[in-house]
């Protein structure tokens, strides 16, 4: 028998600038995101930047849903922003951190195949 509890996940829209002069901001949505549901789905709007608070927040996030037994998914287009600032601020990588599940690094170079070829459904 298998278990097919709906999962409660939260969701969440982000757009604008995903930048330091909004990091507590983000941080306080994402986090009540997070500790509100199983899991925390998170959308893109019309993203105008993003900084390296923004992509720390987001791995801060993962790490936390991970060690919470929690999901983090992304959906819909992900931006040429996000894109950027990641290869920019050096988070592209191989293999995932060692912190967690490696096949779900939000920064190893398979899912940055998936970004970059479209919409992210996980």
């Amino acid at each position: 028998m298998t278990d097919k509890r709906e999962l409660d996940v939260s969701s969440i829209l982000l757009e604008g600038e995903l930048t330091l002069p909004r990091a507590a901001e983000l941080k306080e949505a994402l986090s009540n995101a997070l500790a509100a549901a199983d899991g925390v789905t998170v959308k893109f709007g019309e993203v105008e930047a993003v900084d390296l608070s923004f992509l720390q927040l987001l791995c801060s996030l993962h790490r936390s849903a991970l060690k919470l037994d929690k999901q983090l998914r992304f959906e819909g287009d992900i931006p040429n922003a996000f894109n950027v600032a990641a290869d920019e601020a050096g988070f592209t990588r191989l293999m995932g951190c060692g912190r967690g599940n490696e096949g779900n690094c939000l920064w190893a170079k398979k899912r940055r195949d998936v970004y970059n070829a479209g919409p992210l459904r996980s």
